[in-house]
């Protein structure tokens, strides 16, 4: 047997390569599983900065096997995302064996994040587990790989100063965006998005006192996503931007620039 992972991150990727990349993640593991004879099981731990798998191959690592599980698995996402198979297998960096252990270690305790010692991707490798647990094409390796991880996670918390830091992109931004809104009660703000960092976006921003958030989302999920959260979405975003103090976008360079586009006036 023989642990391998292949990793797209923020490292090298811009978010909107990342978010292309992605597309299709939920399914890409379960299909891995079954289409792949040599891959006995996989998790996908897929964020708004990383699109990471997890692969648990039949094969020794000095072997055609786990060459032959890589290009197959990245010929699957560039089915899946309508990207150039090239393309996908260019985007990702392959391990093997150890490797793999020292990277998800890293990863979940926020040693490889954006902002070190953030703590919201702890919780996205334990949910990551869950879901492969819960479609059944995870392994016993893969398993105890994962709730290794977490447990170091937590180690690092509470035995380090990073715990202390526990900061996130999402925190951070808003600490800097603070110096120029109204107190977070009367500020105003819009959510560009419905992924797992508009889920953080707007505890934070509850957290730090603002309610008046509405949400948009080009995609067409800003309904169920406001319906689930007690919030308001929005159809037309230009006229949500018309009265906000602060708009956050949680939707990769694309929605950077529709935000950017729709903020601008007309001729």
């Amino acid at each position: 047997m023989a642990l391998l992972s292949l990793t797209a991150s923020h490292h090298e990727l811009d978010l909107d390569a990342l978010e292309r990349l992605s597309t299709g993640a939920h399914s890409i593991g379960g299909s891995a599983v079954a289409a792949c004879d040599v891959i006995t099981g996989a998790v996908v731990l897929a964020t708004c900065n990383r699109f990471e798998l997890y692969l648990d191959v039949d094969a020794p690592l000095d072997g055609t096997g786990v060459q032959h599980a890589t290009e197959h698995v990245a010929r699957m996402v560039a089915e899946a995302s309508g990207v150039e198979v090239a393309e996908a297998l260019a985007s990702f960096r392959t391990r093997a064996g150890t490797e793999v252990a020292e990277h998800l270690f890293a990863v979940a305790s926020g040693l490889d994040s954006m902002v070190v010692g953030e703590r919201e991707i702890a919780g996205q490798v334990k949910r990551a587990l869950e879901t492969a647990h819960a479609d059944g094409v995870t392994s016993s390796t893969l398993e105890l790989l994962f709730q290794t991880a977490s447990r170091t996670s937590k180690k690092v918390s509470t035995q380090t100063t990073l715990g202390g830091a526990g900061r996130s992109v999402v925190a951070l931004g808003l600490d800097l965006a603070a110096a120029e809104l109204p107190p977070w009660p009367q500020v105003r703000a819009v959510l560009i998005g419905t992924g797992s960092y508009a889920g953080a976006s707007l505890a934070a921003l509850r957290a730090l006192g603002c309610d008046d958030v509405r949400v948009y989302s080009q995609s067409g999920r800003a309904e169920e996503f406001a319906a689930a959260r007690g919030v308001e979405a929005v159809t037309d975003l230009v006229v949500a931007l018309e009265d906000a103090d602060l708009v956050v976008s949680c939707s990769g360079a694309r929605g950077r620039a529709l935000a950017a586009d729709a903020a601008r006036p007309g001729p």
